[in-house]
């Protein structure tokens, strides 16, 4: 399975060189430590607001890190206000939802509970000594954080067994060959997930086969949508099948008998399929498989070795099934 690290979106004040370089620090320190960290740049632009922050922020971060430092004196007593920009960015996490993945670190001196704070109050580090600030972030980010997950469904095929052979009406023997989705959130059950194939095109022309989408069939489950818990339970689906009946015919397992959801595929010949995952509340990923139809009734898909469609008697078929089942 994929093995990205968790992603970090740096909100930090940047108006002089101090902070900038505090703010780079910080990025370093993350990058050290196995995460894959983004700084947020300032530049109030409609786009980059639309492009940096909203779409960083929307799927492609899960943890918040927030650095306030303290800006112009607001009252009598000398308190100051905290950075705005970087608010706007603390206010867009909240209404994501990243309160439970958020460190915020507030320089002593801001007004208390100010702006968007307050919203995380119980979860703010006071600092006075910016030249300690990095070991400190540092520290909690060891303690509360983890790196070895992402908000998304991962694809995958690399320790999938080639193929599981089912025995067919009239004797024939069927081929299935899975993708496997995992969901590498670490808390989030994805919900209503659909697999389907997103696009067809041929090797060595890229040329692309005109089809219509419909859901693809979860490996022995009868309906088009299915969870996906967190952790390692991940759940397979039909990527395409073959008959021994009909050996040089890719044939897909989808929730529709209209013959324009069905790609024809010439064999021989060589093709890239695209399938993606998508769900509600977990982003998706896709992911791009090639297939090798041979002269010979022999067939490669993705990552495996090539097998030849063939009638196989129960006994074959349960020796072949063992056999790639302890490969895996």
């Amino acid at each position: 399975m994929h093995d990205e690290p968790a992603r970090v979106f740096v909100s930090c004040g940047q108006r002089d060189g101090e902070e900038k370089q505090i703010a780079h620090d910080v990025k370093k320190m993350l990058d050290g430590l196995g995460y894959e960290a983004y700084l947020a740049v300032y530049d109030q632009t409609l786009r980059s607001l639309r492009e940096n922050i909203f779409a960083k922020l929307g799927d492609q971060t899960e943890y918040f890190l927030f650095v306030d430092f303290c800006r112009e004196k607001i009252d009598a007593s000398g308190n100051c206000r905290g950075s705005l920009f970087s608010h706007q960015e603390l206010a867009i996490a909240s209404f994501l939802g990243f309160d439970d993945d958020v460190l915020v670190f507030q320089e002593k001196g801001l007004l208390e509970r100010d702006g968007m704070i307050g919203a995380f109050q119980a979860n703010a580090t006071s600092f006075s000594d910016r030249s300690g600030l990095i070991d400190v972030i540092k520290k909690r980010v060891e303690s509360q954080w983890r790196k070895d997950w992402r908000r998304k469904l991962a694809l995958d095929q690399a320790d999938d067994p080639d193929c599981e052979a089912v025995p067919q009406q009239c004797g024939a023997t069927g081929f299935f060959f899975h993708i496997r989705a995992k969901n590498r959130h670490i808390r989030a059950t994805a919900r209503n997930c659909y697999a389907f194939l997103r696009s067809v095109r041929e090797a060595p022309t890229s040329e692309t086969r005109s089809f219509e989408a419909a859901e693809l069939m979860w490996a022995g489950y009868d309906f088009p949508n299915a969870i996906i818990p967190p952790g390692n339970c991940p759940r397979r689906f039909n990527a395409v099948w073959f008959n021994s009946a009909s050996p040089r015919e890719p044939r897909f397992k989808i929730f529709s008998d209209w013959p324009r959801n069905i790609p024809r595929l010439r064999s021989p010949g060589a093709y890239v399929l695209e399938y993606e995952v998508v769900s509600d509340n977990v982003p998706g990923s896709i992911l791009p498989l090639r297939l090798d139809l041979g002269p010979a009734n022999s067939v490669r898909f993705g990552n495996h070795q090539p097998v030849e469609i063939t009638q196989l008697t129960d006994a074959q078929i349960g020796r072949f099934n063992s056999t790639r089942t302890a490969a895996s």
